[in-house]
């Protein structure tokens, strides 16, 4: 990136306890199944989260400062569904 940017990114992160990681699934599974798509849109919805590679918040953000950003945080959350805010400055 270039210096004096910021990056955002929206993502999904895994729960920091197996807990909360249910919590999370849960949640989103209820909204999938209530949310008007028919039989194999839902199936093809939770095949694809097969596919995900997602971390917990805590390691994304530590990414971000590991890698030189400074300002990092997330700025907003619901449940597993994040936006993480950082700023790349000149030093």
């Amino acid at each position: 990136m270039k210096s004096n940017s910021i990056f955002i990114n929206a993502d999904q992160v895994l729960g920091n306890t197996e807990f909360l990681e249910s919590l999370y699934k849960s949640d989103w599974r209820n909204y999938v199944e209530h949310s008007g798509l028919d039989q194999q849109e839902i199936s093809s919805a939770i095949e694809r989260t097969k596919l995900d590679k997602m971390t917990t918040l805590n390691q994304q953000l530590g990414w971000l400062n590991e890698s030189g950003f400074t300002d990092v945080d997330c700025i907003y959350k619901y449940y597993n569904f994040v936006v993480m805010f950082a700023r790349k400055i000149d030093n």
